[in-house]
């Protein structure tokens, strides 16, 4: 094999694109011109990619008015608006059907989003527990569905009360040996808030909340209501 052709066969790839050539001119004039358009393409690609950042939106679940701390969110009381996509609405519900049912955690105003923080799901009564109405002495406007209490007798934990009612379901019966000067105790160690309170009927002062809790403890609280003030203390 002559030594030329021996020397074209191991010269790099890019050897013929430097040679003096008719041929090598127009290589490098094609080669020219394929960067050309793939950089056109690339330019192209990117300015998509930055104007769909930029208009790109998505669907936000927003309050349709103002709502209170324990409302729970109707399909009346929500919308949908589109929004501009961007980190601040990431995690919203995009959905009314998602939020509908929920109870607001939080005071939101007119057009805010929703998200799974601030809309909680309204509470199931756990199985194994019984809903009762419980009157409480002291302010439960805070309170929202959803939320844990201890319910506690200003009376003390009278024998009576505490007979016969059991201590079952993780629940703390009584906590002295009965007395007109016995302490405060516990009826229900963790009640479950099912709804707002409101104000009794009957007068005196007190607040209604519908409570979710162990049959035992629905037995103490009726019992211990007959005695003296019940307190519902937050968790």
């Amino acid at each position: 094999m002559p030594d030329a052709e021996r020397m074209r066969m191991s010269d790099a790839p890019w050897a013929r694109l430097t040679r003096p050539t008719l041929a090598a001119r127009r290589a490098r004039a094609r080669l020219a011109r394929l960067a050309a358009v793939v950089c056109v393409i690339a330019i192209a690609v990117a300015s998509v990619l930055l104007v769909d950042a930029l208009v790109a939106t998505t669907d936000v679940v927003v309050a349709a008015h103002a709502l209170r701390r324990g409302d729970v969110i109707g399909a009346d009381d929500v919308v949908v608006v589109e929004t501009p996509r961007s980190p601040v609405v990431a995690g919203a519900f995009g959905h009314v059907d998602d939020v509908v049912g929920r109870v607001a955690q939080t005071d939101l105003e007119e057009r805010q989003p929703l998200f799974p923080t601030n809309a909680r799901d309204a509470p199931v009564v756990p199985s194994g527990r019984t809903v009762l109405e419980v009157a409480v002495a002291n302010d439960a406007s805070t309170l929202v569905a959803g939320d844990s209490v201890r319910l506690v007798s200003a009376a003390g934990c009278a024998s009576s009360i505490a007979e016969g009612t059991g201590t079952g379901g993780g629940e703390t019966g009584n906590v002295g040996a009965g007395g007109a000067d016995e302490p405060a105790c516990t009826l229900a160690g963790d009640a479950l808030v099912m709804s707002r309170a409101r104000r009794d009927e009957n007068g005196g002062g007190t607040s209604v909340i519908a409570m979710a809790m162990t049959p035992e403890a629905a037995a103490r609280v009726m019992a211990s209501a007959e005695l003296g003030a019940i307190v519902a203390v937050t968790r």
